[in-house]
C-alpha cells in the first residue's frame, strides 16, 4: 500500500472529524441561542402582562375612591374580567419550569388575593349603588316633608340636622352617633306619617351600608395584591438577569 496514500486518507478522515464536530458545535451554539432568544421573548410578555395587572390593580383601587357617587360598572367588570384572563395566562404558561415552582407560587397567591378583592368589589358596588340611591332619595323625601308641613319648625330642624349629618359621612368626617340616634328617636315620634316612616327608614338602610362599605375599606387593606404583583415582577427580574448572566 502507498504510504502517501494512507497519509492522505488520514488527513482526510481527520478532517471530516473536524468538520463534524465544527458543525455539531454550531447547532449547539445555535440551539442554546434560540432559548436565550425564546427566554427573553417570554420574560419580556410575562413583564408586560404584570405591569398590566398593575394598572388593572390600580382601576380596582380607584372603584373604592367613588364612595356615595355612580360607579361606571360596566367598565369596572371589564377590568376584572381582563384580570383574570391574564391571570389565567400565567397559570397556562411555562413560568414554573422557566423560574421555579416559587414564582408559579406567587402567581397562585395573586389569583388567591384577586378573588377575595373581587368579592370585596362586588359587596362594595351593591352597598354603594343603595348608598348613593339613598341620598338623592331622602333630599328629594326633605323637601316633599318641607313642603308638606310648610310651618312646622320642627320638622324643618329635624330634617336639617338629618343632613347636617349625612353631609358628615360624605366628607368621611366622624359621626356622633348619640346626635344620630336621638333624631332618630325624633323620627319615630313622628311614626303613623308615611313621608317620615319613609325617612325613618331609608336613614337606617343607608347608616347600615354606611358601616359596611367602612367594613370592607378596612378588610381590602389587608388584601395586598399590588404588592403581591410587584414581589412577583421583582422575582422574575432577579432571576432573569442572573440566568443570563450564567448562559453568557
Amino acid at each position: 500500500m502507498n504510504p502517501n496514500s494512507s497519509f492522505w486518507k488520514k488527513r482526510i478522515d481527520n478532517f471530516l472529524l473536524l468538520l463534524i464536530f465544527f458543525a455539531f458545535l454550531l447547532l449547539s451554539l445555535f440551539m442554546y441561542l434560540e432559548k436565550i432568544d425564546r427566554d427573553i421573548k417570554n420574560y419580556g410578555t410575562y413583564q408586560h402582562k404584570l405591569q398590566r395587572m398593575v394598572n388593572y390593580e390600580k382601576d380596582m383601587e380607584n372603584c373604592f375612591l367613588k364612595t356615595f357617587r355612580y360607579v361606571d360598572y360596566d367598565r369596572i367588570d371589564k377590568i376584572l374580567r381582563a384580570f383574570e384572563q391574564d391571570i389565567r395566562f400565567f397559570k397556562h404558561s411555562k413560568i414554573g419550569e422557566e423560574f421555579g415552582a416559587e414564582s408559579y407560587d406567587m402567581v397562585l397567591n395573586i389569583e388567591k388575593l384577586y378573588l377575595e378583592k373581587m368579592e370585596l368589589i362586588e359587596q362594595f358596588q351593591s352597598a354603594n349603588a343603595r348608598a348613593t340611591n339613598a341620598v338623592h332619595y331622602l333630599y328629594d323625601l326633605r323637601k316633599t316633608i318641607e313642603k308638606k308641613f310648610p310651618d312646622d319648625v320642627d320638622k324643618h330642624n329635624l330634617m336639617n340636622q338629618f343632613f347636617f349629618l349625612f353631609g358628615k359621612v360624605l366628607m368621611g368626617l366622624p359621626l356622633d352617633t348619640l346626635l344620630l340616634n336621638k333624631d332618630l328617636n325624633a323620627l319615630k315620634q313622628n311614626s303613623g306619617n308615611q313621608y317620615f316612616d319613609y325617612f325613618y327608614r331609608q336613614t337606617k338602610q343607608f347608616m347600615s351600608d354606611v358601616r359596611l362599605i367602612k367594613k370592607l375599606f378596612a378588610t381590602n387593606e389587608k388584601i395586598d395584591s399590588l404588592g403581591a404583583i410587584k414581589v412577583l415582577i421583582t422575582d422574575l427580574s432577579q432571576k432573569y438577569h442572573r440566568n443570563l448572566n450564567q448562559q453568557r
